[in-house]
């Protein structure tokens, strides 16, 4: 396999639901921390300014759990 045959992240992802954060929740996020978010998805990208952080699940009403850290 080369370089040109590999696909980013953000490329494999960019039709997934996601939420920008500002710098105060993206420091929860860095840390996994149960987010609240408004959203019908059953999981969510959550994205600041220098990117994909992590994926985050719907555990009940509007909070998110951490599934899986991306960065």
């Amino acid at each position: 396999m080369t370089e040109k045959n590999l696909i980013s992240i953000e490329d494999m992802l960019k039709d997934f639901p996601s939420v920008y954060l500002d710098d105060n929740l993206s420091k929860k996020a860095l840390n996994g921390v149960p987010l609240l978010i408004n959203s019908n998805n059953e999981e969510i990208l959550v994205k600041d300014k220098d990117g994909i952080i992590a994926i985050y699940k719907k555990h009940h009403d509007n909070v998110y759990t951490c599934l899986r850290g991306l960065r």
